[in-house]
């Protein structure tokens, strides 16, 4: 079993063709961290045969003083289960990259849905602290969009297809935002985070998303020549993704975030995808978890919660992480 870094085409394919591929996988995304400072490094194990066994992409991030590596949506493998040569191989790779660009740390989330054997194996290794906050969140509610509109209808909760129907009758209209109205959808994400209670990123974040990321779509709904929801989605091979949403506190009972989630929905289905995936839902264990709040919401348009692996730290310099922990902690206290 051989590590290798650095782009390259048998990569990109395997990570492309993947049942898991993610726009996180992409060389789009790469591009697009590399605008915001997160350069990015491919990697990933082969055989002895020099067939592709796993593979994964690497963002070169910072806060502070404090460098590390961000392996977001993990590391994708070939067999149905982690072996330990394989993953003992790309631990080893990855310490030297750590080395390389001084790092204390590598900080990996999954979109590969958990299992108890590779769940117990990740825990098993030295050196992993499980003790992090995911950015993509450990649960999610994935649907399949290869039925048909009445298929996908069929599965919701009534309330979903009412919903739906009524922001219809109403009049709501749902189409492709111009980069001209980005900033109108920033107003209603500066309300919706307010509502919500989440951060959100500058304006001009959001408008680089939606103009240098062609699998970007940004959408809104219209009632009565207003904006009053809003969404920044993507499609990427077979995943169509929510990334961003944002709605208006009035004129709420026109259900206008409903058609606007079914016309994303459907659109995916023309570009092919075969899954949609509502990025992040409670964990159902969790009354007080954050997102308990868009959960009853997404959840009404059809139930295919997911578990991905959990979250994790990979430590190569013990003395800085703790460092790099505790100023975490300070930061969190005092904002």
């Amino acid at each position: 079993m051989q590590f290798i870094k650095g782009q390259n085409e048998q990569l990109e394919k395997f990570l492309c063709s993947h049942p898991y591929s993610s726009l996180w996988h992409t060389k789009d995304w790469v591009a697009f961290q590399a605008k915001n400072g997160n350069r990015g490094i491919y990697f990933g194990a082969a055989d002895d045969n020099n067939e592709i066994m796993a593979a994964g992409i690497i963002q070169l991030r910072h806060r502070s003083i404090f460098k590390f590596g961000y392996i977001q949506g993990g590391i994708l493998y070939k067999k149905d289960r982690l072996t330990c040569e394989l993953y003992n191989t790309i631990i080893g790779g990855l310490k030297k990259i750590a080395k390389e660009n001084k790092l204390i740390h590598f900080f990996i989330d999954w979109i590969v849905p958990h299992n108890d054997n590779d769940a117990a194996f990740l825990r098993s290794m030295p050196h992993h602290n499980f003790n992090v906050k995911p950015i993509i969140p450990k649960f999610t509610n994935i649907l399949d969009i290869t039925k048909t509109d009445d298929e996908l209808l069929a599965q919701m909760k009534p309330k979903g297809r009412y919903n739906i129907k009524l922001a219809e009758k109403k009049g709501v209209i749902v189409r492709e935002g111009t980069p001209e109205e980005t900033e109108e959808f920033y107003h209603l994400l500066e309300i919706t985070t307010q509502r919500d209670g989440f951060h959100a990123n500058g304006l001009e974040y959001y408008k680089s998303f939606i103009t240098d990321l062609r699998f970007a779509r940004f959408m809104v709904a219209v009632y009565e020549n207003e904006i009053i929801a809003g969404g920044i989605f993507t499609y990427s091979g077979k995943q169509a993704l929510y990334y961003y949403g944002a709605s208006a506190n009035h004129k709420r009972n026109v259900m206008a975030p409903y058609l606007l989630q079914w016309e994303a929905l459907r659109y995916g289905k023309t570009k092919g995808c075969t899954y949609y995936d509502f990025m992040g839902i409670a964990d159902p264990q969790n009354g007080s978890d954050a997102l308990a709040g868009v959960t009853d919401f997404k959840l009404k348009f059809g139930n295919g919660v997911t578990q991905f692996l959990p979250a994790y730290d990979i430590i190569f310099n013990p003395l800085k992480y703790r460092l790099y922990r505790l100023a975490l902690k300070i930061k969190h206290r005092f904002s």
